[in-house]
């Protein structure tokens, strides 16, 4: 049995993860056909070319850069061997590995998201991450706050780039506090070394009322534009706040005059860097448009889509698919009603932009479903937090009012769980109306939907 580790989390404390044992190079959890009986679950790499294995970076690093990788791998029973593979071999899911264990958060961000959960969530929502290698392999964000030279250094030598930088602010205290740490590295220090080792990266500044707004926001991004193309993005997106605060550092969100405000400030230093640098750099998140009720820019202001992770440009590139597959859209046979849920913020862009695009479809009929969020509250309004259970209660209602119900997919997680641990099985069974969640093309989902049911006439 693995040492076990608790971990830092206010609210789940009895939370714990396995440690691993210690063991050297990484565990053969699956193998793929090709690869039968060459490797076998249960079995450990150790070294690649005679390089030693820290972990899955280092394992990617230099099967990457060998033409024919040499695998050291010893067997459950302890005997080691070597393994020569062909180019591609190793490629895709050929060696599936045990999960990373990784690192904890040290920081105590005043505005920390997680610290906001409620009791009853998945089990991973209460784990606070700083992992650079997470950062590399899922794009997450790391402050690199409290990093080790060997940390940045390792950065440099395998080439982990892009990294995804959490800056905030790049006045040294007023990060710290941001932070919740009275020391910390110097982020544009940081940024300089990785830049000077030929790392890209992007980063992310949480902007929060009376914090790092206003003039500080301008120092920020000012310094970072300073170091463009190296660091090639920075992502701006509002502090969430969620009812469940007590006992944290209060903290005001942002309201439309504020978002307002925010476009106001930062739509000059775009044109600015645009001449200058060809980019507009500082990408700011759809929310402050919706929510400070100001058009969406077009979709070619978000250039590349480098944030759209952070929900950046993501309205008006889904816009555009909309629009693509309006264009291409055949009526079926019989009128076909849809219930569009989403959250509050999204009806804004439903209303606003995408429904007038869906009016006119012929044999289409939608119905908006936009909710309110009754597990963090009012002040959380995105359809990526919405539980589970929430969604069930409103499609219940729809029993005989509508043919199908289409959820945005951000509200499931890899496994097909709702945020409160509701699966979409779960979902399925329960729902009165069979349920849509198409990652891509809307529009072509409730097309081949239509095709195999013959929805009732309204």
């Amino acid at each position: 049995m693995s040492e076990e580790r608790r971990l830092r989390s206010c609210r789940h404390p009895g939370l714990r993860v396995a440690r691993g044992r210690g063991e050297p190079g990484l565990e053969i959890l699956g193998v793929g056909e090709a690869l039968a009986g060459r490797a076998r679950a249960g079995e450990r790499v150790l070294a690649v070319d005679g390089h030693a294995l820290e972990d899955r970076l280092d394992y990617l690093y230099f099967t990457s850069f060998s033409e024919r990788p040499r695998l050291r791998i010893r067997a459950v029973d302890g005997a080691e061997r070597e393994e020569t593979f062909s180019p591609g071999e190793l490629a895709g899911d050929a060696l599936a590995f045990a999960p990373l264990a990784f690192r904890t958060c040290g920081n105590d961000c005043v505005f920390c998201f997680i610290q906001q959960n409620p009791p009853g969530l998945r089990d991973e929502l209460y784990l606070m991450d700083e992992d650079y290698r997470l950062g590399f392999l899922f794009g997450n964000y790391v402050t690199l706050a409290l990093a080790k030279d060997r940390d940045l250094d390792r950065i440099v030598r395998l080439r982990l780039s892009p990294v995804y930088l959490s800056v905030h602010a790049t006045d040294p205290a007023l990060r710290n506090r941001l932070l919740g740490i009275k020391r910390s590295r110097d982020v544009l220090a940081v940024i300089d070394r990785l830049a000077s080792g030929g790392v890209t990266l992007h980063a992310q500044v949480v902007l929060v009322p009376g914090w790092n707004d206003g003039a500080q926001l301008e120092r920020t991004l000012d310094d970072l534009a300073a170091r463009h193309p190296c660091l090639a993005s920075v992502g701006v997106v509002p502090v969430g706040l969620t009812v469940h605060r007590g006992g944290l550092t209060p903290l005001a969100a942002y309201d439309a005059a504020g978002c307002a405000r925010v476009i106001d400030q930062v739509a000059p230093r775009q044109e600015r860097w645009l001449a200058v640098l060809g980019t507009r750099f500082a990408f700011l998140a759809d929310e402050f448009y919706l929510q400070g009720r100001r058009p969406l820019p077009g979709l070619e202001h978000y250039e590349d889509l480098a944030q759209i992770d952070n929900g950046i440009g993501m309205a008006r590139d889904f816009a555009a698919l909309l629009a693509q597959e309006a264009a291409a859209w055949r009526p079926p046979r019989r009128t076909l009603r849809a219930a569009l849920v989403t959250g509050r913020l999204g009806e804004r862009l439903w209303r606003e932009v995408l429904l007038p695009e869906l009016a006119s479809l012929p044999g289409l009929l939608t119905r908006l479903v936009a909710l309110d969020n009754p597990l963090y509250g009012a002040p959380v309004t995105v359809s990526g937090l919405l539980p589970g259970r929430a969604i069930l209660a409103a499609l219940q209602g729809l029993a005989g009012e509508a043919d199908v119900a289409v959820l945005p997919p951000n509200v499931l997680n890899a496994a097909g769980r709702f945020l409160d641990d509701l699966t979409l099985a779960e979902l399925h069974e329960a729902s009165p109306l069979p349920v849509l969640v198409p990652e891509t093309g809307m529009l072509g989902v409730l097309s081949d939907f239509a095709r195999h049911v013959k929805p009732e006439s309204p």
